[in-house]
């Protein structure tokens, strides 16, 4: 699955290249969208969490150990546990979600975390 994936999403990225206008606009509308929804700022909740360096070092560190990990987790316990049949939906729907979102990135794109944290008084965490 992996190895059908992974260069999908090194296309999606090149399609996206060159669209810096459009991203920046993107995100602008997503954050206003945001503060109509009443939804907190990056920014707000940096400030919250910021001084507590510890937490944003969980944050950051969960996304590569624990989301990847419990992702594979999940697909083995279906595979090993579950129908082939019951497996092979559960698998084609994790396929066809991230293609789906990556569809939106390609379509939407939004701009470079950097671009967007800067212009909203955030920083980037990464």
């Amino acid at each position: 699955m992996w190895v059908h994936c992974s260069p999908s999403t090194n296309l999606g990225r090149l399609l996206a290249r060159g669209q810096e206008s459009r991203a920046d606009a993107h995100s602008r509308l997503v954050r206003r969208l945001e503060g109509i929804m009443g939804l907190p700022s990056e920014a707000a909740l940096q400030q919250a969490l910021l001084p507590r360096a510890d937490l944003l070092v969980v944050a950051n560190r969960y996304y590569v150990y624990v989301h990847f990990p419990l992702t594979l987790l999940f697909l083995l316990c279906g595979y090993f546990g579950r129908s082939i049949a019951e497996y092979r939906w559960a698998r084609n729907l994790l396929v066809v979600q991230t293609f789906l979102a990556l569809g939106v990135h390609v379509i939407f794109p939004l701009a470079w975390l950097r671009r967007a944290c800067f212009r909203i008084g955030a920083l980037s965490t990464r």
